[in-house]
């Protein structure tokens, strides 16, 4: 008796140590589903916030691109080829354009700078920089001298060879998309200050641009460029923050009108007919520049000059 009830005592913690076994990797398995499950989550909404960012910057961006009238001109033409006799290759542009206040009121809101723009010269009649287009372009210099305000600088080169890297990084880039989250760890795009602040940062005698900070990230703005003790400048319009706010009266004015339309409607007329205002005089603004910049276009191109020398043949041709 005492041995069949061993036996059967036996038998039971063995089966006991087996359901132990079996609900402890049951445990286990759920336990590692749930984290498969949560590693999942985490990463759909890694993927979800990337891609709300790309698209609330590009939403951003879209709205800061909007070009408003403004009263005051371009540089002179002195002033442009005083900048052009002054440029040496390895020399850093910045610039800001009145036309794009909302450019300017960003940038002075969240970098405190005046400048909202930044290029390299390699020589010749080029500029290279990311942002006048959605990518790393060259840029014919009289295209970006057509501004409103701008600031040459030239790095303390110890060497040719430092010279020499910084334009071949800087060429490396051309075709780079533009980075449009303004992410300075991001090697695979880049913007105006990160692609001039690497090639800086690359050369065999390196100079070291400081980062500030702008919501949670660290980037480099245009005025760093500025204010670093490795960098002179040659020349600067010296841009004045509520001075070019001053030039878009025309944009104040329309805004004011507008309000004043749409007052009998109570505020929301008003912002509604200040609203419609500003984009009607904005959207004039904007298809006058492209028709300007159509016809220069035309003017620039071969074609259109052999079409107007066969069309208009020469005088000696004529009175002969």
């Amino acid at each position: 008796m005492l041995e069949q009830h061993g036996e059967s005592r036996s038998k039971e913690t063995m089966a006991d140590d087996e359901f132990n076994l079996a609900a402890d990797a049951a445990c286990r398995s759920r336990h590692e589903s749930s984290l498969r499950k949560r590693r999942k989550f985490y990463l759909r909404l890694q993927r979800f916030l990337v891609i709300a960012e790309k698209r609330a910057w590009k939403i951003l961006i879209s709205i800061l691109d909007w070009r408003c009238p403004c009263c005051d001109g371009n540089l002179s033409e002195h002033q442009v080829e005083a900048i052009k006799l002054l440029l040496k290759p390895g020399d850093l542009l910045l610039e800001t354009n009145n036309a794009y206040p909302f450019w300017q009121i960003a940038v002075r809101v969240a970098l405190g700078t005046n400048w909202s723009h930044s290029a390299f010269y390699p020589g010749g009649a080029i500029v290279i920089d990311a942002g006048t287009r959605p990518y790393v372009a060259e840029v014919p210099l009289d295209d970006f001298l057509g501004t409103s305000h701008i600031a040459v600088l030239r790095p303390r080169y110890q060497t040719r060879e430092d010279l020499e890297s910084a334009t071949t990084d800087v060429v490396s880039c051309l075709g780079k998309p533009f980075n449009i989250t303004f992410d300075h760890n991001n090697r695979k795009t880049v913007y105006c200050a990160q692609l001039v602040s690497n090639a800086l940062e690359r050369m065999p005698h390196p100079i070291r641009i400081s980062r500030r900070q702008m919501l949670w990230k660290k980037i480099v703005s245009p005025e760093d460029l500025e204010k670093n003790p490795e960098v002179d400048c040659l020349w600067s319009s010296h841009p004045m923050f509520w001075l070019n706010l001053c030039h878009h009266w025309p944009l104040g004015m329309a805004l004011s009108l507008g309000m004043m339309a749409g007052w009998n409607w109570g505020y929301a007329g008003a912002v509604c007919g200040g609203t419609l205002a500003v984009f009607l005089l904005t959207a004039v603004s904007v298809r006058i520049r492209k028709d300007e910049q159509k016809a220069q276009h035309l003017c620039r191109s071969p074609d259109a000059a052999q079409s107007r020398n066969s069309a208009h043949p020469s005088s000696s041709h004529t009175n002969d």
